[in-house]
């Protein structure tokens, strides 16, 4: 007789209250994009899938601003995108650069570690841009350098790096780019072929407004020729790009690699279609307007911001938490009475600031209003006398 493990009467049907995701991601997923995820599921290989895959390529190309023919959604969050594009394209015995001034950076540094490669690690303060001088000593004084590492937009600290910047440089001291482009790629300005950015990768579930689950990926020809040199494969089979665009994303006669998320691709080629419809600069003003109109809500409420304007990411605000703030208790009441989550620091910056998100379907200019409102509320109840009111009635 077999036992039984669990009651039968344990389990309900999930129903999940909805919440106003207002982290550092993922954000909330357009409708129009959870609608296209409830489409019928087809095989992998099914022909209407297939057109759906070129769809995907080709909007992504414009997400990207890229002509890259190696432009794809890699089946895995955004650390799939970091690992895929480092193990890729840095091989044992390569020298790599890693600029770090925040989480992300330094977990790239972590990845390329298990590449086996020769690290060299460049730390900034975090909450501050990295320095162009420092970047460029570094090229200068260690000539076997081949890439580089850096993050765009910080999730971390809500900075703005100055990718085009450091791509040139990466350039000029004859090295590669990978660049992190997480918090930016449809929300932030971003172009790839412009800039000269040899190998990016992102997500989904941030300013293209879809569920988490994939993590788009381009490579330009000068690091696919890198790869293609290798005296070893990548340490990884699942995330080879060159096998993935050779036999599935790029080939005329696609054959199986692994079996896609169906769903997931339906959903991102509904995101993608909406950033089209929008237009790419609608997108990104849209996100500083709102990024703009939260930053002096919350000046105007008494609250320091990390990142000065000019420098910081327009996806993702931080904000320094006021002296005497439970930084837990906050965030916890915010979810438990509001149903709006925030995220906390990370790191260094752990209990130092919180994160607000505005991205894609989320960077609203009444998100801004109802989370400020909320934090009011909140912080009143911390014995903080703040007034949202007054900031609205200032913002207009």
């Amino acid at each position: 007789m077999r036992s039984t493990l669990v009651s039968n009467n344990k389990f309900s049907k999930l129903n999940i209250t909805p919440k106003l995701l207002l982290g550092a991601g993922p954000s909330n997923p357009n409708p129009e994009v959870l609608e296209a995820m409830t489409q019928p599921v087809v095989g992998h290989l099914d022909p209407t899938f297939l057109g759906i895959m070129d769809d995907v390529h080709e909007m992504l190309k414009f997400a990207f601003q890229t002509s890259n023919p190696m432009t794809l959604p890699l089946s895995g969050t955004g650390t799939a995108g970091m690992e895929s594009c480092i193990l890729n394209v840095v091989e044992p015995g390569d020298t790599v650069l890693g600029i770090e001034n925040g989480y992300f950076g330094h977990r790239m540094i972590e990845v390329a570690k298990r590449s086996r490669a020769n690290i060299i690690p460049l730390a900034f303060e975090w909450g501050k841009p990295v320095e162009l001088e420092v970047i460029e000593e570094a090229l200068k004084n260690n000539p076997s350098i081949n890439v580089v590492l850096a993050v765009h937009a910080e999730t971390s600290t809500g900075v703005l790096n100055p990718i085009k910047d450091i791509a040139d440089l990466a350039h000029k001291y004859d090295s590669l780019i990978v660049a992190d482009t997480v918090t930016s790629l449809g929300g932030v300005d971003l172009q790839i072929d412009n800039w000269n950015i040899d190998l990016s990768y992102s997500v989904t579930q941030k300013c293209l407004g879809c569920p988490p689950g994939l993590a788009p990926v381009t490579a330009n020809q000068a690091s696919i020729e890198k790869i293609e040199r290798r005296s070893v494969p990548p340490n990884t089979w699942y995330y080879d790009l060159l096998l993935l665009q050779k036999t599935y994303w790029g080939a005329t006669q696609r054959t199986y690699h692994h079996t896609a998320p169906i769903t997931m691709i339906y959903g991102l080629r509904e995101g993608l279609r909406l950033l089209v419809e929008e237009g790419i600069e609608e997108r990104i003003q849209k996100h500083t307007d709102n990024c703009n109109t939260l930053r002096k809500g919350l000046e105007i409420m008494g609250l320091e911001m990390l990142v000065p304007e000019g420098n910081n990411v327009s996806s993702l605000t931080t904000v320094k938490i006021p002296e005497k703030i439970n930084d837990q208790q906050l965030r916890s009441s915010l979810l438990t009475n509001h149903n709006i989550e925030i995220s906390a620091g990370l790191g260094t910056l752990s209990g130092q600031v919180w994160r607000i998100g505005l991205m894609g379907e989320n960077s609203k200019r009444e998100n801004v209003f109802r989370f400020l409102e909320a934090l009011e509320i909140e912080l009143k109840a911390q014995g903080m006398n703040v007034s949202a009111k007054e900031a609205i009635n200032q913002l207009g």
